[in-house]
């Protein structure tokens, strides 16, 4: 089920359990000051290096896998767009949004998608999920990532990351206009032209 800002939140992660905290920081100071708090889902576009790593594994015919999940994506300026939009009206004042495309999409989509825009074929490398933080660390001291950490898979090991955006809707007429389709193709020009791929 889609989380909505009624859900009670349960961070998996200490990324996300940091974010909670900053919430709740800025949620102690909203009798001062007009507070709106924002949730993304997954958010890409150029310049983004999670999405990169993502694009570089299915270009080099190999895609680590442990099971289908289910997402939520933003395009970045989908993302900025709505945040503007909702500091544009009182509606919004302490209150929580989630801002997504409205879809969901498995892994297995995503990955077929970006080889698709590489013009590239690939093949999953399954890997059993009770193995996924020991290869996480290993691939973090070989490759020195910060992005590929036990942190972050502690949450890829999580089937649904789906959100719902209708109180965006409802409240300042959140409108996203970026397909999947679309903003992955226009990332991959992006890697492309300045050579990250």
């Amino acid at each position: 089920m889609p989380l909505c800002p009624c859900s009670p939140p349960n961070p998996v992660s200490e990324y996300g359990r940091s974010k909670l905290q900053g919430e709740e920081a800025v949620l102690r100071q909203s009798d001062e000051i007009p507070v709106t708090i924002i949730r993304p889902p997954a958010v890409y576009g150029p310049r983004d290096k999670d999405f990169y790593m993502l694009f570089k594994m299915v270009k080099s015919g190999y895609l680590p896998f442990w099971g289908t999940s289910f997402y939520s994506f933003i395009y970045v300026e989908d993302l900025a767009r709505g945040i503007v939009n909702s500091v544009k009206t009182e509606n919004t004042i302490g209150k929580t949004y989630y801002l997504t495309d409205t879809e969901t999409y498995s892994n297995e989509f995503l990955a077929d998608i970006i080889a698709t825009e590489l013009n590239c074929k690939y093949i999953k490398l399954r890997i059993p999920q009770g193995a996924i933080p020991f290869i996480a660390k290993i691939i973090q001291k070989l490759t020195k990532s910060s992005i590929i950490n036990p942190d972050k898979m502690a949450e890829l090991k999580h089937t649904h990351w789906t959100c719902n955006c209708k109180d965006a809707v409802n409240d300042f007429s959140f409108k996203p206009e970026i397909t999947l389709r679309e903003g992955i193709k226009w990332t991959a020009n992006w890697y492309k032209i300045h050579k990250w791929l």
